[in-house]
């Protein structure tokens, strides 16, 4: 069953077991919005069946019940499930690059940042400078990024390096993914563009949006290439930088 909203591209559905990615990204997105990443216990083998035969027992089994209040416990499980199926309507339609152009997304997650703070960790400092590196080719056109410092700080290098201005999206978010792209596919069509995001949803509903299927560039460190074509599917090119 579908329940059609008034928002725009915005469907209501039942959660399906392709849903489970985008499910526990959410589950891992909002702990740690919450400062509690380490209570997260789950697994795309549990985190489906278990939503779908019995709630409680699914709220108990992706966090540790140890040195979390009920009430926090609750209310992350049931937004989760509210923004899944959100995020799930969100994803309507493919989408292609401009005929006769093939576009380049290189999706990463900010580097690794101190734990509850904005700022980056030495490690995230030098995993920012091996971006650099690992694009060094890429002929880069475009950056896109929040307005979160860590997010800047890790493409702050490359830009400065290809001498291109990083584009701003202070509400960058899964509610607002398909107007980027969008104008990703439609001011850089052709072009090789650069997004840095965040696991609370942003990074993911554009990878989705773009054609990516399954998890997205979720970890510290991980580089996905997609090849967007004006018709076809679009390629995806999974890889690493840093350490």
């Amino acid at each position: 069953m579908k329940i059609q909203t008034k928002i725009k591209n915005l469907t209501i559905r039942p959660a399906t077991a392709q849903d489970t990615p985008v499910i526990l990204l959410l589950i891992k997105g909002l702990a740690e919005f919450e400062r509690l990443p380490h209570e997260v216990v789950a697994t795309e083998k549990v985190v489906l069946p278990e939503a779908l035969s019995c709630p409680l027992t699914f709220e108990r089994s992706f966090l540790r019940r140890s040195n979390m209040k009920k009430a926090t416990r609750v209310v992350i499980f049931f937004l989760g499930i509210a923004l899944a199926g959100v995020f799930a309507g969100c994803l309507m339609g493919p989408v292609h690059s401009k005929p006769g152009t093939t576009t380049t997304v290189i999706l990463v997650r900010h580097a690794d940042r101190v734990s509850f703070e904005d700022e980056l960790t030495a490690k995230g400092r030098a995993r920012a400078g091996a971006l650099v590196a690992a694009l060094s080719g890429a002929r880069v056109t475009a950056i896109y990024s929040p307005d979160l410092k860590r997010n800047l700080d890790t493409v702050r290098p490359l830009a400065t390096r290809v001498g291109v201005d990083i584009t701003v999206k202070p509400n960058l978010s899964v509610l607002t993914a398909r107007e980027v792209v969008d104008e990703i596919l439609s001011q850089h069509a052709g072009g090789v563009v650069v997004m840095v995001g965040n696991v609370t949803g942003n990074l993911q509903a554009v990878y989705n949006l773009l054609g990516g299927t399954g998890a997205g560039p979720n970890e510290y460190g991980d580089l996905f290439i997609l090849t967007v074509p004006d018709q076809g599917p679009t390629k995806v090119d999974k890889r690493r930088f840093g350490s």
